[in-house]
């Protein structure tokens, strides 16, 4: 186990937080973000934009890549937007013991939300805890949601399970609901909607984006013979954003992410609100062909159990 100073694509101030099985990059010039996570073996399963790497302190926001906090709904365009906080500067850290840290926005007026991560690595194999945190810094209340995303490098596939089918009329009652955004054609091939999986691709097409209000706890993406996954918290009896979603899917020419939303809150001044996913991530992964879709998530199921 260790935690030490690192130098990663351009930025030169890193913290790498690592065990036997798996390797973190934090950096400290920009975020909060987690820019990197890759199994020792293996590569980084997130995207880094090459353009945006290494920089900082640019005057608006930028996508760069990795994990990151959002608040939900987004507020695109809107005027001191609480989504699209600027994170290109230096963050407060803080080691916590050998295998956790944390990491937060330093809030500047007029921006009223200050958003964290404590990372917590397990001592052994590749389990990362991450517990995000909203803050609100300012003197009016803030609805929102806590909204984590993951970017994933581009050429692989998201995974999502679903319930196994009922019977007619037994099943009478609906269980599941999609979320679609206006840009989104049901009709694209990178969408596959199947009986027990769901499917977005990656490739060099425009956006697409898919919500869900998703119960089946975790999913995941599948880059080559490398498989990423994170548990999707869903809290019964509580309201989400984007008509009831607590899971999101979206992808465009670069990369595709992997989003978990946490129900939507009243925060009061000075108040917190507390999201958690729990990760791992594997290299060297042989699995059935997705159409088998038994097939496949019986081989997934060695791998969800250490979520």
């Amino acid at each position: 186990m260790a935690i030490e100073l690192c130098a990663f694509e351009g930025w030169t101030r890193n913290l790498r937080l690592s065990n036997d099985a798996v390797e973190l990059i934090i950096p400290l010039e920009i975020g909060p973000r987690i820019i990197s996570y890759r199994p020792l073996t293996g590569r980084n399963v997130f995207k880094v934009l090459v353009d945006q790497a290494g920089r900082k302190q640019e005057a608006d926001f930028r996508l760069r890549g990795g994990h990151r906090l959002w608040l939900a709904p987004e507020d695109f365009g809107h005027e001191n937007s609480l989504t699209y906080v600027i994170d290109n500067d230096e963050v407060e850290h803080e080691v916590l013991n050998d295998h956790s840290l944390r990491v937060a926005h330093i809030a500047k007026a007029p921006h009223r939300l200050q958003r964290e991560m404590r990372i917590h690595l397990a001592a052994s194999g590749p389990k990362v805890t991450v517990e995000h945190t909203l803050h609100n810094a300012g003197l009016e209340p803030i609805l929102g949601s806590p909204w984590a995303l993951s970017v994933m490098a581009a050429g692989g596939f998201a995974i999502v399970s679903q319930p196994g089918l009922g019977t007619h009329p037994e099943g009478y009652a609906p269980n599941r609901r999609l979320v679609l955004w206006p840009f989104t054609d049901l009709s694209d091939e990178r969408l596959r909607l199947g009986a027990r999986l769901l499917r977005l691709y990656q490739t060099n097409r425009k956006p697409i984006k898919f919500g869900l209000q998703h119960r089946e706890g975790w999913a995941g993406y599948v880059l080559g013979d490398h498989l990423f996954l994170k548990t999707i918290p869903y809290l019964e009896g509580q309201e989400y954003p984007d008509f009831g979603s607590n899971f999101e899917a979206f992808t465009n020419w670069d990369f595709l992410e992997v989003e978990s939303l946490g129900p939507l809150q009243r925060l009061e001044p000075g108040a917190s609100a507390r999201h958690t996913e729990t990760w791992v991530v594997f290299a060297g992964v042989n699995l059935p062909d997705p159409q088998e879709e038994e097939a496949f998530l019986a081989a997934l199921e060695p791998y969800t159990q250490q979520l």
